[in-house]
């Protein structure tokens, strides 16, 4: 089973910073990264949201992950950023749905206040932690606002990697 991590957050709260600091990749592709048991495995690295992303305007969310295997070929673990209300058609459930259909192993780094100590409006936050507890996803909070990208990035690799 593929594992998705998607770090959901507002507008600009950091969620492409971590990302870089978690895999230490600096453009979309496929790179190896060291899973929580100390093995290499491959993985996808997203460093903007598929949302502000031109592929948006091209593919659905429910296509999504076939599209990604399509451009990218096989990996063992996606890691992504996903804003977390982007606009009324692009929502990140959408999203983490497409991929919970493909049988991944979704889990969700919800960034609850950003580097500039903004946090997305309460009513995202308890759209995506209502998504997350319905349906059994992993969730990991985390308020950005006094830290570090790397700090972060290694909560998420001791919470949310694969064994």
């Amino acid at each position: 089973m593929k594992t998705a991590i998607f770090l959901v957050g507002d507008y600009n709260s950091g969620k492409s910073s971590i990302v870089r600091a978690l895999t230490g990749c600096s453009r979309a592709r496929i790179w190896k990264v060291i899973n929580a048991s100390g093995r290499k495995i491959n993985a996808l690295v997203i460093l903007s949201t598929f949302q502000e992303n031109p592929i948006k305007a091209i593919i659905p969310p429910e296509d999504l992950p076939n599209e990604l295997e399509r451009q990218y070929g096989d990996y063992e673990l996606l890691i992504c950023p996903i804003e977390i209300s982007h606009s009324e058609d692009h929502k990140s459930e959408e999203y983490l749905k497409s991929f919970m259909s493909k049988k991944y192993d979704v889990k969700i780094t919800l960034i609850e206040k950003g580097y500039d100590g903004r946090s997305p409006a309460p009513s995202d936050l308890s759209r995506v932690r209502d998504f997350a507890s319905t349906n059994g996803i992993t969730l990991l909070p985390l308020d950005i606002s006094n830290s570090d990208e790397h700090t972060e990035s290694r909560k998420i690799r001791d919470k949310l990697y694969p064994p």
